[in-house]
């Protein structure tokens, strides 16, 4: 009975943390209208939002990993509460990084139009940018939700394919094979 009752939570903390974990990385520009000036407090009535959900997650995880703790020396010394303020506090780091991913990912495919075409349309940015939150939460003391956010980073596809390829012409030089 118990085990059953387990399984349920981790249904839902799996299915709730996927969605708050998709919605953390922009699927548009944001609401119609966000201009620049904008643009600082869109992010923190986001996070406003984001954060108590976060929350919410960090307390479900933390209580199942405290009923398949093996002694008190695994439990989690850390609140859902300090876990999610630490990992608000870290969040202008993790943005740090993840500018310059996002400056190499640009800089180092021809494909790459633009900065904003790397946020919004490169597979591995995206799995990238879950990664170091999943990191962050890991490091904090949240390893079963950060697990969670790595297999849905893991779950979206990573094609690299791009829906105007440019193609090298080869010349039959470079093709004929060596006898």
């Amino acid at each position: 009975m118990a085990q059953r009752r387990a399984c349920g939570r981790v249904r839902r903390l799996a299915g709730s943390s996927g969605a708050l974990f998709r919605r953390s990385t922009p699927a548009t520009f944001g609401p119609p209208g966000l201009d620049a000036r904008d643009a600082d407090a869109f992010v923190a009535r986001t996070l406003a939002k984001a954060l108590p959900a976060l929350k919410q997650q960090i307390e479900l995880a933390l209580a199942l990993e405290q009923e398949d703790a093996r002694g008190p020396a695994n439990a989690n010394r850390r609140s859902a509460g300090d876990i999610t303020r630490l990992f608000a506090a870290a969040l202008p780091k993790i943005r740090a990084a993840l500018d310059k991913d996002v400056r190499a990912a640009f800089a180092n495919d021809p494909s790459a139009q633009s900065i904003d075409e790397v946020i919004f349309c490169f597979p591995g940015v995206a799995a990238i940018m879950r990664h170091r939150l999943a990191h962050e939460l890991y490091r904090l003391g949240a390893p079963l939700l950060a697990r969670i956010v790595a297999e849905i980073a893991h779950a979206w596809p990573a094609s690299t394919s791009t829906p105007a390829p440019r193609f090298a012409r080869v010349s039959s030089s470079t093709t004929a094979r060596a006898s």
